[in-house]
Formats: C-alpha cells, structure tokens, sequence
C-alpha cells in the first residue's frame, strides 16, 4: 500500500490542483484535496489494495492577502 500511495497520491493532488487540467472547477482546495483521496483510495481499491487507505496529514500553505498579512502584523504588534 505504502509504495502505490507513494505514487498515487501525489498525482492524484497534482491533477486536481492543475489550474490548466482543463476542468471549469471552481471547488475550494480543501475540497479538490478531498477529491485527490477519494480517487486515490477507489484505486487502490481497483488494483486489490484494502487493507488501508489513504488517510494522511495536509499542511497547506497558501500565500497571505496584503490586507490579512497587515492585520496579522497589527495583532502581533498588540500581543507583542
């Protein structure tokens, strides 16, 4: 199981996250994300694999908007 998701989960994501796959998807990334597990875990279903699945931790790190970044500055000033 280890080396299939070594493989298909990471294309999984990249094909969901591609902006130029071609899909008019206007799903939010934590949903595409959930989608990239899904399919990961019907094919590994598909290929005999049902001992586990797919379940792993996601740290998403997603540039700031100028305006939240100078909020989160004001707040950490205030703490500070």
């Amino acid at each position: 199981m280890v080396e299939f998701l070594r493989h298909a989960l990471p294309f999984h994501v990249a094909q969901e996250l591609d902006p130029n796959s071609g899909k008019e998807d206007f799903c939010t990334t934590f949903r595409q994300l959930v989608r990239a597990f899904l399919m990961t875990d019907i094919h590994a279903r598909q290929v005999g694999l049902q001992s586990s699945g797919a379940a792993v931790a996601v740290c998403l790190v997603q540039p700031l908007v100028r305006s939240h970044f100078a909020s989160l500055l004001q707040m950490l000033e205030i703490v500070a």
